[in-house]
């Protein structure tokens, strides 16, 4: 999940919205994320939003442009990004509607919702939606996680298809039900194709009837799918290369019409890019096209309303989406880091629900999952990198309060400028350590 970047050399705006009487930005802690300082490059857009235990907004800050050219234009409260891995935990919501329906069976072989044997070749080994869910499945992503709509999904898992790259798509050495975690994307886009199979409707639409619409947000797992003025506030994710802005994803220039579709393998094969029509496309053959592992296009607003309905088990508003045990259910710890158990991503996973990270507050060797110095653990949510874009949503049970962010365009290869308490970037540590309580020592322990 790495992008890389050069110099950011834009003269960017800024825009800061004010809601109620909310902390507005003075300080020089977010400015300097767009600004840059000799210890840390540029960015080109920071967005966040916080809210205490009743959801009254607390802090809202909307600083640099969704777009460079033709000419800059500012973030703003309706815009949208493509918050990449955030993503998955919408997707779970959606998934455990259907489980909640009794139409899905979290432990069943998933093998017979999908219509194709999932388990590796030789092997007999049952893989279900509870493993795809919490990242134990064996499933691996190889260099290509999303196939064109013209093609099925099946074809990761077939000895015989050009897909298979040599088994890419099994970890051989952990099958599955032995409790190993391996973040994979293409867990999700079996989930999305699980969904299509049971509901009978293509995934993008189904999220937008089943979860979006019913929750009073703007957004869409298909760009094509939004309107015109939510189409003409889309932040552009980039790539800064040979001296200019590339645009990575979401370009104007290259939106399709609701007929279309592009193949997105922002962690692989970049030989991508190219629209396909949906027209042949058959529902429930590949799952993968609409991106359910980060494709939702969403404003943070709307990324907030996701994080008061799990703070609030499962309702929000006078609307029920999941029932309060189906969200404790997504919370309850599946994985746990232990040596051999897991690859912990540089200490950045430690424990994992269904769809749902828990960030224990540890401060490892190797990095460790806390958001600020002081942080004691007990947020839940989920992470997202991917096309020059960071995100992150985080909501406290404890405390009621919930967090969103993202960080547009960064102008450098992240993996340089590694956090210093933590596994994040020292973009994210920043932001964290802004918007998190404040006057917290550090202990200065590393176990």
């Amino acid at each position: 999940m790495i992008d890389l970047r050069g110099n950011l050399a834009w003269q960017v705006c800024i825009a800061c919205l004010v809601l109620c009487p909310i902390k507005v930005m003075a300080d020089d802690a977010l400015t300097d994320l767009l600004a840059g300082t000799p210890d840390l490059p540029p960015v080109l857009a920071v967005a966040a939003m916080r809210a205490d235990a009743s959801g009254f907004v607390t802090r809202s800050e909307f600083l640099g442009s969704r777009r460079v050219s033709p000419e800059p234009l500012a973030v703003n409260e309706g815009t949208l990004f493509r918050v990449a891995s955030v993503s998955k935990l919408v997707t779970a919501l959606g998934f455990m509607r259907l489980v909640e329906q009794g139409k899905i069976d979290l432990d069943a072989d998933v093998s017979e919702y999908l219509g194709f044997s999932l388990s590796p070749p030789g092997r007999e080994t049952l893989v279900s939606s509870r493993m795809l869910l919490a990242h134990t499945s064996a499933v691996r992503d190889g260099d290509r996680y999303v196939l064109p709509p013209n093609e099925s999904i099946r074809a990761f898992f077939d000895p015989g298809s050009i897909h298979y790259a040599e088994g890419a798509h099994y970890d051989n050495d952990h099958p599955p039900g032995a409790g190993y975690f391996h973040y994979a994307n293409l867990n999700y886009g079996l989930l999305g194709t699980v969904i299509e199979r049971v509901s009978g409707q293509r995934f993008d639409r189904y999220m937008q009837s089943q979860v979006l619409d019913p929750l009073s947000i703007e957004g869409s797992f298909n760009v094509n799918l939004l309107g015109a003025d939510s189409r003409g506030n889309l932040s552009t994710l980039y790539r800064y290369e040979n001296g200019q802005w590339l645009a990575q994803a979401d370009d104007p220039a290259s939106l399709q019409n609701p007929g279309m579709a592009r193949v997105e393998n922002p962690d692989g094969a970049r030989d991508d890019g190219v629209a396909i029509t949906l027209e042949d496309y058959v529902v429930g053959s590949n799952g993968t096209v609409f991106s359910p592992q980060g494709g939702l296009r969403i404003t943070l607003p709307g990324l907030l309303r996701i994080a008061r309905l799990l703070l609030n088990r499962g309702e929000i508003d006078g609307y029920r989406l999941l029932r309060a045990e189906t969200i404790s259910a997504m919370e309850r710890v599946h994985w746990a880091y232990a040596p051999g158990q897991g690859d912990d991503y540089g200490g950045l996973f430690l424990s994992f629900g269904l769809g749902v990270q828990h960030f224990t507050g540890q401060h490892t060797a190797r990095g460790g999952d806390r958001l600020y110095i002081g942080d004691e653990g007990g947020y839940l949510g989920h992470l997202g990198e991917a096309y020059g874009l960071l995100s992150g949503l985080f909501y406290r049970p404890q405390s009621g309060e919930a967090l969103v962010y993202v960080i547009n365009g960064i102008s450098v290869d992240p993996s340089k400028y590694p956090g210093s308490y933590s596994s994040f970037y020292r973009w994210e540590e920043s932001l964290l350590s802004e918007l998190g309580p404040s006057g917290l020592a550090d202990d200065g322990q590393v176990p």
